[in-house]
């Protein structure tokens, strides 16, 4: 999906991904030099502009970024990989920044975390792949739209103390 049609269907959709706790250009180069690599431009604009909420697909990028350090550490992860969510036993949406597509995009895995053992010497097996973080996001959306209910979706500060 080119950014511009995500940002339009961000827009679209804006009760479902704006947010809390929205990334600084800062933090955002921190975690890029922690990282070693960059971010697609659309995950940068989505965090930056709206936060984290239902449908953003990644639940904290500190987070995110400190669990793929520690995994380049203890199962030698190749550089080129983030994780972007850690689902447990439900498996592990991964960033793959080896290939940008023709428009700045990454591809993103889902796959069971086993799928992480050994990527320093066999390609990563996903099981499901998007062609890039706007396709996720719609995954993750109509995911959300079927166990949050429509009361529930709409982010209010006051009740966040925000």
């Amino acid at each position: 999906m080119e950014f511009d049609a995500f940002r339009q269907f961000v827009e679209s959709n804006i009760d479902w991904f704006r947010g809390r706790l929205p990334e600084t250009e800062s933090t955002l180069a921190r975690y890029e030099a922690d990282l070693g690599c960059r971010l697609p431009a659309s995950i940068k604009w989505l965090l930056s502009t709206h936060g984290y909420w239902h449908a953003t697909g990644i639940p904290n990028l500190n987070e995110s970024v400190a669990l793929t350090l520690e995994l380049r550490q203890s199962i030698t992860l190749p550089n080129h990989f983030v994780i972007l969510a850690d689902h447990s036993d439900g498996g592990v949406v991964v960033l793959d920044s080896s290939s940008p597509t023709l428009d700045g995009e990454f591809t993103i895995h889902d796959v069971d975390a086993t799928a992480l053992h050994g990527l320093d010497s066999q390609p990563l097996a996903p099981d499901i792949f998007y062609n890039s973080f706007g396709r996720y996001a719609e995954s993750v959306l109509e995911s959300q739209r079927s166990i949050i209910a429509p009361p529930d979706v709409t982010y209010d500060p006051l009740a966040f103390g925000d």
